[in-house]
């Protein structure tokens, strides 16, 4: 007999490994910074820089960039900003990894908080969660058909695969100027920014997938004039990543990381200090998939030899499904009685706070936070910069999640923020946040991958009755009484003038060779 089989890739999350660590360091002032009365704005972000497995080991290498504003001692109370990272090295162990293994290493800041320790030292502080996928990638071979004699009889089935049939990794740097209004002043210095990405999608095409979205960009700069401006504004973005492998009409999971996020200022034709230079490290990893339908041969044997089958397990991916939603919610908040009343909103910066997931009737509830920091002006001379935090709760229930088959956790990216005074006491928040959950289902299958067949001798062949009334029993199929009395299924049928081949514990079936 001869087999004929289809090659299909499937990746099944090999390893997958979580933990945490805390990142402490001082850092002193440079020289050319005044003294600090007070840290009013800080913000973090970590970035990979190499992830190197080894046995049973990932060491990951980057470092956590770091953003601050301070209040100087100076009359009037300057703002100033400051920037700087810190080196990380993180080891990972997971049992089973070897150096041959492909990994990806996330790290998030959970808590992140930069204290003043006196008037030219800081004190960073950071509670980092890491998390270390390696996936694996494998080819099942499917056997479609197989060919022999004429009294080789097969046995197949449909089933649902979904196969993957491409993957690209791929940075990309974005870089982008923004022109400011004729309305706003020429810029000195920036002394705060935020950039939240938006809305980023990806759309296949043959040999290539465009990405494509915007940048909600925030920033607070002084003027030449020592006045303090915000500006704000979105920047779209798309980009085309090539990709031998894709087609129009498969589904694609995407996942992009945003890193070494840049905001300077530039001149323009006129020498004048009026563009803000935007530029970006995109971090894309594009895999595309394909639902279709296989013939799969489960099993074979012949009326006049003996044959012998083997099987191996596999898993396969049999659908899988990306949910995605979009969470807001709004909420007025007070300063204390005690306060300062609000002048005018400065800046604002929010940080998604993780909390639990719960599979209900109705989908994924998840439960999480934003926490937002708002800095304004209260009038005062001497301290006319205040902030003020809160944890705003945001409830959400993800629709079209399976209990079944979980492949990735939910992601969640804060996509929008906004902060109006309402009055001199009370401002009002509105967040959105994207949700994104990629789920698969897979099962494990005994595959054929072996036949072996042989010759009937004589006093086999004698023992092989000519007629039996078989009571069929439960569990028993046509093609399973046929096998075992070495007939057609389509003869069983002609015998007992069925027609169809459902049967039932209890049934009498002629099984008769003449």
């Amino acid at each position: 007999m001869e087999q004929f089989t289809l090659d299909v890739p499937f990746e099944h999350m090999d390893k997958r490994t979580e933990s945490q660590s805390v990142v402490e360091e001082a850092v002193n002032l440079p020289e050319n910074k005044p003294d600090m009365e007070d840290i009013l704005f800080f913000h973090g972000q970590v970035v990979t820089e190499e992830n190197k497995p080894g046995t049973d080991v990932v060491n990951a290498r980057g470092y956590l960039c770091y953003r601050v504003l301070y209040r100087t001692l100076e009359a009037g109370g300057r703002l100033v900003p400051l920037e700087g990272r810190i080196p990380l090295e993180e080891r990972i162990y997971a049992d089973g990894i070897t150096p041959s293994n492909q990994v990806t290493v996330f790290a998030n800041p959970e808590d992140f908080r930069i204290r003043m320790v006196h008037a030219r030292k800081l004190n960073v502080r950071a509670l980092l969660s890491w998390r270390m996928e390696a996936p694996k990638r494998q080819l099942v071979h499917f056997p479609t058909d197989v060919q022999g004699e004429e009294n080789t009889k097969v046995c197949k089935e449909t089933w649902n695969v979904t196969e993957q049939i491409c993957e690209k990794k791929e940075t990309i740097k974005i870089g982008e100027e923004i022109k400011l209004p004729s309305e706003y002043p020429n810029i000195f210095q920036i002394l705060y920014y935020d950039v939240l990405g938006k809305d980023l999608d990806c759309r296949p095409g043959e040999g290539a997938c465009t990405v494509s979205g915007e940048y909600s960009v925030w920033v607070l700069y002084e003027a030449e004039n020592h006045s303090m401006r915000a500006f704000e504004t979105k920047v779209p973005y798309e980009g085309k990543v090539e990709c031998d492998e894709a087609v129009s009409d498969m589904q694609c999971s995407l996942r992009v990381i945003s890193q070494d996020i840049k905001l300077q200022p530039m001149t323009d034709s006129d020498n004048e200090e009026r563009i803000f230079r935007l530029d970006v490290n995109l971090s894309l990893e594009i895999k595309g998939y394909k639902e279709r339908k296989l013939d799969v041969v489960t099993d074979v044997y012949s009326t006049k030899n003996n044959t012998e089958c083997t099987y191996q397990e596999e898993r396969i991916n049999t659908s899988r499904q990306m949910a995605k939603g979009i969470a807001r919610t709004a909420q007025n908040i007070t300063v204390d009685a005690e306060e300062k009343p609000i002048q005018h909103i400065l800046c604002y910066k929010g940080l998604l706070v993780t909390g639990k997931e719960e599979q209900k009737n109705e989908g994924l509830l998840i439960q999480a936070g934003v926490l937002v920091t708002v800095l304004y002006t209260t009038g005062e001379e001497e301290k006319p910069y205040k902030t003020i935090e809160q944890l705003i709760p945001l409830d959400y229930v993800l629709e079209n999640v399976g209990e079944e088959g979980e492949k990735d956790g939910v992601s969640g990216q804060l996509t929008e923020l906004s902060v109006e005074k309402v009055t001199e006491k009370e401002l009002s928040i509105r967040v959105e946040v994207c949700y994104r959950k990629e789920s698969v289902w897979e099962e494990k299958k005994m595959i054929l991958n072996h036949i072996e067949e042989s010759k009937m001798d004589a006093k086999q062949r004698k023992s092989m009755p000519a007629i039996v009334i078989y009571t069929v029993a439960p569990g028993d199929t046509l093609w399973k009484i046929g096998k075992k009395y070495k007939i057609s299924t389509d003869r069983i049928m002609e015998r007992n003038h069925m027609t169809s081949d459902e049967i039932y514990p209890g049934d009498r079936l002629l099984i008769s060779k003449v």
